[in-house]
């Protein structure tokens, strides 16, 4: 989100929202916005079906699922700052050498903030990337009066730059994914997200908007729950095996029914947002692409068929070839005694329609 943590832990349950194809969070007021007079207050949060550890919905997802209605209390959906800034410190001490070589630093410097900065950075310095006005302005930060009465922030700058934060290739049509989602005409009841979801019933009481995320967060659920059963194989006491969804195992009853796919699918009629020109241009390089290699595959397949019958058929062409050398040498010997003063004769061989033909050229002379 690129927000602050002490902005992080104010939201609510009731701030999400699922708009078009991504999450909509509302963050009302920030350090530089205390009085919430910002007119940019969404922040879009989209998900990343190749990449699960980066997959913002499959975090959500997790987050539901072990949310009780006694921990529901306020309706924030997070822990406070406090524990957040001790699990910081502690996973960075356990982060061996590797590690720190990956990201290029060491544990001394990485702190609660370090994430929200190298978001930051990512965003500002990726060449094609979004605006870096769009992220500072995502991050909270104060642009100045002279550029901050100028440059306002779009939805659609905001939707790019969310795509960036998780984890998408900009050099790749991936970069267009769809979240993972349900045939527009599969219907959820409460009485199965009650089941899966064990805060539902206060969720929808206070919430309702958050509701029509849910779908859309089983479905990634269901979609990466063996990477989640992977990376936890060594927590067998882990909170996320003791739930509804991994006992009565759903997720092998609803990914078969998961939708996947790239800019649109004609089946959810999901359409997706906050792609640049770039990527809608690198599609049409793909579809491009497709289009020569079948025309190549068809062309090479005609070849092949022309060579397979001229193979079957090597004594008609054998009966031409004679044919057609017989005629050349009756040619020759019929100029051999013609006499034709101050001429020259010119055989030529029309193959087309298989005769010879003597032609006629009058000397310059």
């Amino acid at each position: 989100m690129l927000t602050r943590p002490e902005s992080t832990f104010q939201l609510k349950w009731s701030h999400i929202n699922f708009v078009e194809d991504h999450i909509s969070i509302i963050v009302n007021k920030h350090k530089a916005d205390q009085g919430g007079e910002s007119l940019h207050k969404e922040r879009s949060i989209y998900a990343n079906p190749m990449d699960p550890i980066q997959c913002p919905f499959l975090a959500l997802f997790l987050v539901a699922i072990t949310f009780t209605d006694r921990a529901f209390n306020d309706g924030k959906f997070l822990y406070n700052e406090k524990i957040y800034g001790r699990w910081m410190k502690s996973a960075t001490e356990r982060m061996t050498e590797s590690e720190h070589l990956m990201y290029g630093t060491y544990n001394k410097l990485l702190g609660p903030y370090s994430i929200r900065k190298g978001a930051l950075s990512l965003c500002t310095c990726t060449p094609g990337g979004p605006p870096p006005a769009e992220a500072h302005l995502r991050a909270g930060h104060s642009l100045g009066r002279t550029h901050g009465a100028y440059i306002h922030g779009s939805a659609g700058g905001d939707e790019m730059t969310g795509r960036v934060l998780c984890g998408g290739d900009l050099h790749r049509t991936t970069f267009a994914s769809l979240p993972p989602h349900f045939r527009k005409d599969l219907v959820l009841t409460d009485r199965e997200l009650r089941a899966i979801f064990p805060a539902f019933d206060s969720m929808k009481t206070a919430c309702p908007s958050f509701i029509s995320c849910l779908p859309y967060l089983l479905a990634s659920g269901a979609q990466h729950w063996d990477y989640v059963k992977s990376i936890l194989k060594d927590y067998p006491q882990h909170v996320v095996f003791h739930t509804t969804f991994s006992r009565d195992n759903y997720a092998s009853k609803y990914r078969s029914l998961v939708l996947l796919g790239e800019f649109e699918c004609p089946e959810s009629n999901l359409k997706v947002t906050g792609i640049p020109p770039t990527i809608s241009i690198l599609r049409e390089i793909k579809e491009l692409r497709k289009e020569v290699a079948s025309l190549m595959t068809g062309r090479s397949e005609s070849s092949a068929s022309t060579i397979h019958d001229v193979q079957l058929q090597p004594s008609v062409m054998q009966q031409q070839i004679i044919h057609l050398t017989s005629a050349v040498e009756a040619q020759i010997e019929t100029l051999k005694t013609t006499n034709i003063p101050q001429q020259n004769a010119l055989l030529s061989l029309n193959s087309s329609n298989k005769h010879l033909s003597i032609v006629i050229l009058k000397s310059a002379h």
